[in-house]
């Protein structure tokens, strides 16, 4: 977890290797030119964006969406209401997006989700640029990255063989960044410390009585923070 970014993996091998089936089984003439499809300009991007007008498109939809239900990770960082329509993108040899930023007036958070494996590939990482630092991830298929709209980025060139993502942004109703970036944190501690005492065999199956009476137990009391905390942003 970080306060800008948050990455995780959303999709299994299957999933993975089911969209990557779906595309290839459709013809190139359904890949439009980026500059067509998403705007932009010739010296900005040049990349494919796959035809929204097919029953493929929604499958791949379908899949990604339906992961997100179970995507703990972003639903804590996100607190996301509704999300875009996907975009499929393909960026061949030589292809690139340079420096740019996503609109921040109709979403909050931009997600890409890494649909090859980094090592077929040389390039093509998405460049984020955070606190006037550069920082690259190039992330294994299935993995997925999610950050705040707004913040600079670039998807460097590709320099051998072809990189595909699925991008697509989302809505937040709760607009105090802070309060969403300490709950998100509240959260990721809980869940650290409940491993650690799985992990030590604790017996974390107590009566309720038993658990409300340690009043300093460290669970209860950062549990009781975080819902307080969520109960001031929904």
């Amino acid at each position: 977890m970080n306060n800008n970014y948050v990455i995780r993996r959303i999709l299994d091998d299957a999933q993975v290797d089911e969209i990557k089936s779906i595309l290839e089984s459709e013809s190139d003439d359904m890949w439009l030119d980026g500059l067509v499809s998403g705007g932009g300009s010739e010296t900005n991007k040049k990349n494919f964006e796959f035809s929204r007008q097919n029953s493929s498109y929604q499958r791949v939809r379908n899949i990604v969406m339906s992961s997100l239900d179970s995507d703990l990770a972003f639903n804590n960082f996100t607190f996301a209401k509704t999300s875009s329509p996907i975009i499929i993108s393909k960026y061949l040899e030589g292809g690139y997006y340079n420096v740019h930023h996503d609109s921040v007036y109709d979403y909050n958070f931009s997600t890409t989700v890494f649909l090859d494996d980094p090592n077929s590939y040389d390039g093509g990482e998405l460049c984020l640029f955070i606190n006037g630092e550069e920082r690259k991830f190039k992330l294994p298929a299935g993995c997925a990255i999610t950050y705040e709209t707004g913040i600079f980025h670039k998807v460097s060139k590709v320099t051998r063989g072809e990189r595909k993502a699925v991008v697509f942004w989302s809505k937040s109703d709760v607009k105090d960044r802070f309060l969403l970036y300490v709950y998100s944190e509240i959260f990721e501690i809980h869940k650290g410390l409940i491993d650690l005492l799985r992990e030590g065999n604790i017996d974390l199956q107590t009566d309720f009585e038993d658990f409300q009476s340690v009043i300093n137990n460290p669970l209860t009391r950062l549990s009781s923070v975080g819902n307080e905390i969520l109960r001031r942003m929904i």
